[in-house]
């Protein structure tokens, strides 16, 4: 499967003065796959990819029972921080409370997180987050990957919350 990209690679300057460069997939296999190609290759802190449609993860229980596209919202960041890996335990967990305070501020259904950095809206998964990074020689990241992944199928993800997600990713960058 071909990646179909949409227009250029956006450029995104914060309020708070970072920079953050977007490139937008319609289809593509995996964003972290792409992330990590992209970070050994040298691509820049904050770089994130964004896809609308995406496989399957090959490691994923899911895949024998869904090989197919899934839609939703899947986001791979590439960072290149200054913290040494000790300091980066809660990263993951810290994403996705990130990730469940901005979406109840746009519902009153119940969110919550489950194992790891799993989350549930009323009991159903919905999302998550992943983190993967690799080490240099000095023991601290060459790069690290910030992975969001939110399903908008009806099965996975609450009809309602679909416009919800949207809007958090558009208005809160």
């Amino acid at each position: 499967m071909e990646p179909i990209k949409i227009g250029n690679t956006l450029t995104i300057r914060m309020p708070d003065g970072n920079v953050i460069q977007l490139e937008r997939y319609d289809t593509l296999p995996s964003t972290a796959a792409l992330a990590r190609e992209y970070a050994r290759n040298g691509y820049p802190d904050k770089y994130v990819i964004f896809s609308e449609h995406q496989s399957v993860a090959a490691d994923s229980a899911e895949k024998e029972k869904k090989p197919e596209m899934q839609k939703g919202i899947f986001m791979s960041c590439i960072l290149r921080p200054s913290f040494f890996p000790s300091q980066a335990a809660y990263l993951g967990v810290l994403t996705s409370v990130a990730m469940i305070e901005a979406l109840e501020e746009h519902t009153n259904r119940s969110l919550g997180l489950g194992w790891g950095c799993d989350l549930y809206c009323e009991g159903r998964l919905f999302g998550g987050a992943q983190l993967e990074g690799k080490l240099d020689s000095f023991g601290s990241y060459e790069y690290l990957i910030v992975t969001f992944r939110i399903l908008l199928d009806d099965e996975n993800f609450p009809p309602r919350m679909v416009d919800i997600v949207r809007k958090v990713f558009e208005s809160d960058g």
